[in-house]
């Protein structure tokens, strides 16, 4: 495994929102109850 790591290292870039983009605002997070169909259960 570390091996397949050390080759793909130079390949792959992982950034995240927060390193990148500075102007977003911060995320908000709602948890939103509803109710499922008959087909859905």
């Amino acid at each position: 495994l570390a091996s397949l790591h050390k080759e793909l290292r130079p390949h792959l870039l992982r950034r995240v929102i927060k390193d990148v983009e500075k102007s977003l605002p911060p995320k908000i997070e709602r948890i939103l109850r509803v109710e499922m169909t008959p087909l859905q259960k």
